[in-house]
Protein backbone atom coordinates (compact mmCIF):
# COMPACT_ATOMS: atom_id res chain seq x y z
CA UNK A 1 0.00 0.00 0.00
CA UNK A 2 1.44 3.77 -0.72
CA UNK A 3 1.80 6.12 1.62
CA UNK A 4 -0.84 8.72 1.08
CA UNK A 5 -3.95 6.62 2.12
CA UNK A 6 -7.01 8.88 2.01
CA UNK A 7 -8.77 8.89 4.63
CA UNK A 8 -11.52 6.44 3.66
CA UNK A 9 -9.04 4.00 3.43
CA UNK A 10 -7.43 4.49 6.58
CA UNK A 11 -10.61 4.05 8.59
CA UNK A 12 -11.40 0.84 6.82
CA UNK A 13 -7.92 -0.83 7.84
CA UNK A 14 -7.37 1.17 11.49
CA UNK A 15 -9.18 -0.56 14.83
CA UNK A 16 -9.88 -0.80 18.08
CA UNK A 17 -7.22 2.13 18.52
CA UNK A 18 -8.54 5.08 20.53
CA UNK A 19 -9.09 8.13 18.53
CA UNK A 20 -6.71 10.89 20.52
CA UNK A 21 -3.84 8.57 19.04
CA UNK A 22 -4.44 8.90 14.93
CA UNK A 23 -2.64 12.50 14.95
CA UNK A 24 0.10 10.78 16.24
CA UNK A 25 0.90 7.73 14.07
CA UNK A 26 3.19 9.45 11.70
CA UNK A 27 5.33 10.19 14.25
CA UNK A 28 5.38 7.24 15.73
CA UNK A 29 6.45 5.83 12.63
CA UNK A 30 9.43 8.25 11.66
CA UNK A 31 11.14 8.20 15.29
CA UNK A 32 12.66 4.47 14.46
CA UNK A 33 11.03 3.42 18.21
CA UNK A 34 10.12 -0.14 17.13
CA UNK A 35 11.31 -2.58 19.47
CA UNK A 36 10.98 -5.66 16.86
CA UNK A 37 14.42 -6.94 16.08
CA UNK A 38 15.13 -7.66 12.00
CA UNK A 39 11.06 -6.24 11.85
CA UNK A 40 11.16 -6.22 7.79
CA UNK A 41 13.60 -9.24 7.57
CA UNK A 42 16.06 -7.89 5.97
CA UNK A 43 19.18 -9.53 8.10
CA UNK A 44 20.11 -12.75 7.15
CA UNK A 45 21.45 -14.90 10.37
CA UNK A 46 24.63 -15.79 10.27
CA UNK A 47 25.99 -18.12 7.17
CA UNK A 48 23.14 -17.82 5.66
CA UNK A 49 21.83 -17.24 1.94
CA UNK A 50 18.64 -16.47 0.03
CA UNK A 51 17.18 -18.65 -2.39
CA UNK A 52 13.84 -18.11 -3.82
CA UNK A 53 12.06 -19.94 -0.96
CA UNK A 54 13.32 -20.35 2.32
CA UNK A 55 12.73 -21.19 6.31
CA UNK A 56 11.62 -18.21 8.29
CA UNK A 57 14.88 -18.94 10.66
CA UNK A 58 17.10 -17.76 7.47
CA UNK A 59 16.42 -14.27 8.51
CA UNK A 60 18.10 -13.22 11.92
CA UNK A 61 16.42 -13.26 14.74
CA UNK A 62 13.11 -15.08 13.47
CA UNK A 63 11.83 -19.15 13.34
CA UNK A 64 9.39 -21.18 13.39
CA UNK A 65 8.12 -22.06 16.57
CA UNK A 66 5.51 -25.41 15.67
CA UNK A 67 5.18 -27.88 12.68
CA UNK A 68 3.93 -25.56 9.95
CA UNK A 69 6.71 -24.46 7.55
CA UNK A 70 6.95 -20.90 8.01
CA UNK A 71 8.53 -19.46 5.18
CA UNK A 72 10.95 -16.33 3.79
CA UNK A 73 10.37 -15.09 0.61
CA UNK A 74 12.86 -12.62 -1.48
CA UNK A 75 11.56 -10.22 -4.93
CA UNK A 76 12.68 -11.48 -7.39
CA UNK A 77 12.22 -8.29 -9.80
CA UNK A 78 8.92 -8.04 -9.69
CA UNK A 79 7.94 -11.21 -8.35
CA UNK A 80 7.79 -13.46 -5.74
CA UNK A 81 8.01 -17.14 -5.42
CA UNK A 82 4.60 -18.26 -4.26
CA UNK A 83 3.72 -21.36 -2.05
CA UNK A 84 2.46 -23.41 -4.89
CA UNK A 85 5.59 -23.48 -6.67
CA UNK A 86 5.05 -20.43 -9.39
CA UNK A 87 6.24 -16.78 -9.41
CA UNK A 88 3.38 -14.62 -8.15
CA UNK A 89 3.27 -10.90 -9.27
CA UNK A 90 4.23 -9.27 -6.30
CA UNK A 91 6.61 -7.77 -3.92
CA UNK A 92 7.90 -7.07 -0.41
CA UNK A 93 6.64 -3.76 0.79
CA UNK A 94 10.29 -2.16 1.76
CA UNK A 95 13.53 -4.46 1.11
CA UNK A 96 13.45 -7.85 -0.25
CA UNK A 97 11.93 -10.38 1.97
CA UNK A 98 8.38 -11.25 3.41
CA UNK A 99 7.32 -14.03 5.58
CA UNK A 100 4.58 -16.06 4.65
CA UNK A 101 1.91 -18.44 6.16
CA UNK A 102 -0.63 -20.61 6.11
CA UNK A 103 -3.71 -19.24 8.38
CA UNK A 104 -6.33 -21.31 7.90
CA UNK A 105 -7.53 -25.19 6.82
CA UNK A 106 -6.89 -28.32 7.87
CA UNK A 107 -3.88 -30.99 6.78
CA UNK A 108 -3.88 -34.51 8.09
CA UNK A 109 -6.25 -34.26 11.19
CA UNK A 110 -4.10 -30.72 12.50
CA UNK A 111 -5.23 -27.10 11.51
CA UNK A 112 -3.27 -25.80 9.07
CA UNK A 113 -1.25 -23.18 11.31
CA UNK A 114 1.82 -21.35 10.44
CA UNK A 115 3.83 -19.41 12.88
CA UNK A 116 6.64 -17.07 13.21
CA UNK A 117 8.52 -16.40 16.25
CA UNK A 118 10.62 -13.48 17.34
CA UNK A 119 12.65 -11.02 19.62
CA UNK A 120 12.10 -7.55 21.22
CA UNK A 121 15.25 -5.36 21.39
CA UNK A 122 13.88 -4.97 25.38
CA UNK A 123 11.13 -6.44 27.16
CA UNK A 124 7.97 -4.55 27.41
CA UNK A 125 7.13 -2.23 30.16
CA UNK A 126 4.27 -3.38 32.38
CA UNK A 127 0.87 -1.25 32.43
CA UNK A 128 2.66 0.72 29.68
CA UNK A 129 0.29 0.97 26.08
CA UNK A 130 1.70 -0.66 23.15
CA UNK A 131 0.50 -0.35 19.37
CA UNK A 132 1.36 -3.41 17.51
CA UNK A 133 0.91 -3.16 13.28
CA UNK A 134 2.11 -5.43 10.40
CA UNK A 135 1.27 -5.19 6.67
CA UNK A 136 -0.15 -8.13 5.09
CA UNK A 137 -1.02 -9.46 1.45
CA UNK A 138 -3.62 -12.07 1.28
CA UNK A 139 -2.47 -15.20 -1.39
CA UNK A 140 -5.95 -16.43 -3.48
CA UNK A 141 -8.48 -15.89 -0.28
CA UNK A 142 -8.35 -13.05 2.70
CA UNK A 143 -9.01 -13.99 6.37
CA UNK A 144 -8.82 -12.52 9.81
CA UNK A 145 -7.22 -13.34 13.33
CA UNK A 146 -3.08 -13.31 12.58
CA UNK A 147 -2.22 -12.22 15.86
CA UNK A 148 0.54 -11.59 18.14
CA UNK A 149 1.38 -13.18 21.93
CA UNK A 150 3.85 -12.41 24.35
CA UNK A 151 6.15 -14.65 26.08
CA UNK A 152 9.18 -14.89 28.73
CA UNK A 153 10.97 -17.63 26.55
CA UNK A 154 11.49 -18.29 22.84
CA UNK A 155 9.48 -21.57 22.66
CA UNK A 156 10.95 -24.93 21.08
CA UNK A 157 9.83 -26.50 18.00
CA UNK A 158 6.87 -28.02 18.58
CA UNK A 159 6.78 -30.71 16.29
CA UNK A 160 3.52 -32.56 15.62
CA UNK A 161 1.37 -28.98 16.61
CA UNK A 162 -0.68 -27.56 14.22
CA UNK A 163 -2.79 -24.53 16.26
CA UNK A 164 -0.72 -22.67 18.92
CA UNK A 165 -3.26 -22.33 22.09
CA UNK A 166 -1.82 -18.75 23.51
CA UNK A 167 -4.25 -16.07 23.82
CA UNK A 168 -3.02 -13.46 21.60
CA UNK A 169 -2.40 -10.02 23.35
CA UNK A 170 -3.72 -8.15 20.04
CA UNK A 171 -5.24 -9.70 16.38
CA UNK A 172 -6.73 -8.70 13.32
CA UNK A 173 -10.38 -8.21 13.76
CA UNK A 174 -11.82 -7.97 10.16
CA UNK A 175 -11.34 -10.03 7.58
CA UNK A 176 -8.38 -8.80 5.29
CA UNK A 177 -9.69 -9.47 1.41
CA UNK A 178 -7.03 -10.95 -1.39
CA UNK A 179 -6.08 -8.04 -3.83
CA UNK A 180 -4.72 -9.01 -6.89
CA UNK A 181 -2.99 -5.16 -7.37
CA UNK A 182 0.19 -6.75 -6.59
CA UNK A 183 1.85 -3.05 -4.98
CA UNK A 184 -1.32 -3.14 -2.57
CA UNK A 185 -0.43 -3.85 1.39
CA UNK A 186 -3.25 -3.68 3.69
CA UNK A 187 -1.89 -2.40 7.45
CA UNK A 188 -3.48 -3.93 10.18
CA UNK A 189 -2.82 -2.41 13.56
CA UNK A 190 -4.03 -2.46 17.24
CA UNK A 191 -3.44 -1.42 21.02
CA UNK A 192 -2.56 -3.90 24.00
CA UNK A 193 -1.28 -2.91 27.41
CA UNK A 194 1.64 -4.92 28.69
CA UNK A 195 0.93 -6.84 32.01
CA UNK A 196 4.70 -8.73 31.92
CA UNK A 197 7.64 -7.75 30.84
CA UNK A 198 7.93 -10.36 28.04
CA UNK A 199 10.68 -10.05 25.18
CA UNK A 200 9.28 -12.60 23.12
CA UNK A 201 6.30 -13.17 20.80
CA UNK A 202 4.64 -15.55 17.92
CA UNK A 203 2.98 -13.96 15.37
CA UNK A 204 0.08 -16.20 13.48
CA UNK A 205 -3.52 -17.20 13.65
CA UNK A 206 -4.72 -18.54 17.85
CA UNK A 207 -7.99 -19.22 16.95
CA UNK A 208 -9.73 -22.35 15.78
CA UNK A 209 -11.43 -22.24 12.36
CA UNK A 210 -14.88 -22.28 13.79
CA UNK A 211 -13.85 -18.15 15.11
CA UNK A 212 -12.13 -17.26 11.70
CA UNK A 213 -13.90 -15.25 9.60
CA UNK A 214 -12.73 -16.11 5.78
CA UNK A 215 -13.42 -14.00 2.49
CA UNK A 216 -14.14 -17.58 0.77
CA UNK A 217 -12.93 -21.59 0.75
CA UNK A 218 -13.22 -21.48 -3.61
CA UNK A 219 -9.61 -22.78 -3.23
CA UNK A 220 -9.20 -23.69 0.41
CA UNK A 221 -5.70 -21.83 0.46
CA UNK A 222 -5.62 -18.76 2.88
CA UNK A 223 -2.11 -18.01 2.89
CA UNK A 224 -0.66 -14.49 4.12
CA UNK A 225 2.54 -12.77 3.14
CA UNK A 226 3.56 -10.44 5.67
CA UNK A 227 6.12 -7.30 5.99
CA UNK A 228 7.05 -4.80 8.45
CA UNK A 229 5.89 -5.36 11.81
CA UNK A 230 6.24 -3.06 14.89
CA UNK A 231 5.92 -3.34 18.15
CA UNK A 232 6.42 0.53 19.68
CA UNK A 233 4.95 2.65 22.92
CA UNK A 234 2.10 4.52 22.29
CA UNK A 235 3.01 8.30 21.61
CA UNK A 236 0.76 9.19 24.47
CA UNK A 237 -0.05 6.98 27.51
CA UNK A 238 -3.97 7.21 29.07
CA UNK A 239 -4.19 7.97 32.98
CA UNK A 240 -3.47 4.83 35.07
CA UNK A 241 -6.45 2.79 35.26
CA UNK A 242 -8.29 2.54 38.42
CA UNK A 243 -8.35 -1.44 38.35
CA UNK A 244 -6.75 -4.24 36.08
CA UNK A 245 -8.97 -6.55 33.86
CA UNK A 246 -8.57 -9.92 35.70
CA UNK A 247 -9.25 -11.90 32.53
CA UNK A 248 -6.76 -9.57 30.04
CA UNK A 249 -4.49 -10.35 33.50
CA UNK A 250 -5.28 -14.22 33.75
CA UNK A 251 -4.33 -14.61 29.59
CA UNK A 252 -0.89 -13.10 29.97
CA UNK A 253 -0.41 -15.46 33.01
CA UNK A 254 -1.85 -18.20 31.51
CA UNK A 255 0.69 -17.28 28.15
CA UNK A 256 3.49 -17.02 30.52
CA UNK A 257 2.80 -20.78 32.12
CA UNK A 258 2.55 -22.17 28.70
CA UNK A 259 5.21 -20.57 26.95
CA UNK A 260 7.66 -21.60 30.20
CA UNK A 261 6.42 -25.08 29.61
CA UNK A 262 7.40 -25.06 26.14
CA UNK A 263 10.90 -22.86 26.26
CA UNK A 264 13.86 -23.84 24.35
CA UNK A 265 16.47 -25.03 26.80
CA UNK A 266 19.90 -22.99 25.39
CA UNK A 267 22.47 -24.79 25.17
CA UNK A 268 25.75 -24.49 27.26
CA UNK A 269 27.95 -23.52 24.77
CA UNK A 270 27.61 -21.78 20.86
CA UNK A 271 29.50 -19.58 18.15
CA UNK A 272 28.28 -16.98 15.88
CA UNK A 273 29.71 -15.24 12.83
CA UNK A 274 29.49 -11.71 12.31
CA UNK A 275 31.23 -9.97 9.39
CA UNK A 276 32.51 -6.25 8.32
CA UNK A 277 32.71 -4.50 5.49
CA UNK A 278 35.99 -3.49 4.07
CA UNK A 279 38.84 -1.47 6.31
CA UNK A 280 35.42 -0.74 8.79
CA UNK A 281 34.78 -1.93 12.81
CA UNK A 282 31.51 -0.46 12.18
CA UNK A 283 28.31 -2.77 13.16
CA UNK A 284 25.91 -2.93 10.15
CA UNK A 285 22.17 -3.09 10.53
CA UNK A 286 22.60 -6.83 9.69
CA UNK A 287 25.33 -7.44 11.93
CA UNK A 288 23.18 -5.41 14.86
CA UNK A 289 20.28 -7.96 14.10
CA UNK A 290 22.43 -10.88 14.97
CA UNK A 291 23.53 -9.36 18.03
CA UNK A 292 20.20 -8.22 19.67
CA UNK A 293 19.48 -11.67 19.24
CA UNK A 294 22.15 -13.42 21.34
CA UNK A 295 22.15 -10.76 23.53
CA UNK A 296 18.27 -10.84 24.29
CA UNK A 297 18.85 -14.90 24.75
CA UNK A 298 22.43 -14.76 27.01
CA UNK A 299 22.02 -11.33 29.15
CA UNK A 300 20.35 -12.94 31.55
CA UNK A 301 22.89 -15.74 32.04
CA UNK A 302 24.66 -14.90 34.95
CA UNK A 303 27.21 -17.38 34.52
CA UNK A 304 28.27 -16.92 30.88
CA UNK A 305 31.69 -16.37 29.81
CA UNK A 306 31.86 -15.09 25.92
CA UNK A 307 35.55 -14.77 23.83
CA UNK A 308 35.63 -12.61 21.01
CA UNK A 309 37.71 -13.36 18.11
CA UNK A 310 38.88 -10.65 16.13
CA UNK A 311 40.04 -11.15 12.36
CA UNK A 312 40.97 -9.37 9.08
CA UNK A 313 41.76 -9.87 5.59
CA UNK A 314 45.19 -9.70 3.88
CA UNK A 315 44.86 -6.22 2.73
CA UNK A 316 47.22 -3.75 4.14
CA UNK A 317 50.32 -4.06 6.53
CA UNK A 318 50.21 -6.56 9.20
CA UNK A 319 50.31 -4.55 12.19
CA UNK A 320 47.50 -2.22 10.97
CA UNK A 321 45.14 -5.62 10.22
CA UNK A 322 45.88 -6.74 14.14
CA UNK A 323 44.90 -3.14 15.36
CA UNK A 324 41.77 -3.47 13.05
CA UNK A 325 40.88 -7.15 14.22
CA UNK A 326 41.03 -5.30 17.93
CA UNK A 327 38.48 -2.59 17.05
CA UNK A 328 36.48 -4.99 15.20
CA UNK A 329 36.38 -6.64 18.96
CA UNK A 330 35.97 -3.66 20.48
CA UNK A 331 33.00 -2.56 18.30
CA UNK A 332 30.91 -5.40 19.01
CA UNK A 333 32.00 -5.63 22.86
CA UNK A 334 30.43 -2.21 23.03
CA UNK A 335 27.28 -3.11 21.48
CA UNK A 336 26.48 -6.20 23.69
CA UNK A 337 27.24 -4.23 26.58
CA UNK A 338 24.40 -1.86 26.13
CA UNK A 339 22.09 -4.91 24.77
CA UNK A 340 22.86 -6.25 28.69
CA UNK A 341 26.02 -8.34 28.94
CA UNK A 342 28.54 -6.65 30.75
CA UNK A 343 31.84 -6.40 29.38
CA UNK A 344 34.07 -7.80 32.51
CA UNK A 345 32.23 -11.45 31.07
CA UNK A 346 33.53 -10.88 27.66
CA UNK A 347 37.02 -11.86 26.35
CA UNK A 348 38.56 -10.99 23.18
CA UNK A 349 41.57 -12.35 21.35
CA UNK A 350 42.80 -10.17 17.57
CA UNK A 351 44.29 -12.33 15.01
CA UNK A 352 44.78 -10.06 12.52
CA UNK A 353 45.21 -11.80 8.83
CA UNK A 354 45.99 -14.71 10.61
CA UNK A 355 43.85 -18.16 10.62
CA UNK A 356 42.00 -16.74 7.40
CA UNK A 357 38.77 -18.42 6.94
CA UNK A 358 38.82 -18.40 3.17
CA UNK A 359 42.21 -17.51 1.37
CA UNK A 360 42.23 -14.45 0.55
CA UNK A 361 42.17 -14.58 -3.61
CA UNK A 362 39.04 -13.13 -4.48
CA UNK A 363 36.67 -10.43 -2.95
CA UNK A 364 33.65 -12.58 -2.15
CA UNK A 365 36.77 -15.26 0.21
CA UNK A 366 38.45 -11.81 1.65
CA UNK A 367 34.47 -10.58 3.17
CA UNK A 368 34.78 -13.98 4.94
CA UNK A 369 37.83 -13.16 6.55
CA UNK A 370 36.90 -9.55 8.31
CA UNK A 371 34.87 -11.12 10.81
CA UNK A 372 34.63 -11.71 14.52
CA UNK A 373 33.53 -14.65 15.68
CA UNK A 374 31.77 -15.45 19.02
CA UNK A 375 31.80 -18.08 20.92
CA UNK A 376 30.05 -18.25 25.06
CA UNK A 377 29.35 -21.05 27.40
CA UNK A 378 27.71 -21.07 30.22
CA UNK A 379 29.33 -22.49 33.74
Amino acid sequence: MKSGLPTTALRRIVFRLPLCLLPFFAAAQQRGDNLVQNPSFEALASGKTMDLENPVSVAAGWDAPNRGKSMLYTTRGEFIYDPHGALWPFKARTGKNVAGMNVYGEDDGLLRREYIQGTLIRPLTPERTYIFEFWVHYHCEGANNIGIAFLPERIRDTAGVGLLRFKPNSYQRKVTPYNNDRNTWALVRDTFVARRPFQYFVIGNFFHDSLTLVEGNTYDHHFAYIDDIKVYEAPEQPMKAKGIDEKEQQEWDSNGKKGKEMAVRETDAGKAVIYFHFDSADITPETAAQLDDIAARLASKSNLKMELRGFASSEGGNGYNQQLSKRRNQSVRRYLGKKGIPANRIGTSAFGEDQPAADNDTEENRGKNRRVELMWKVE
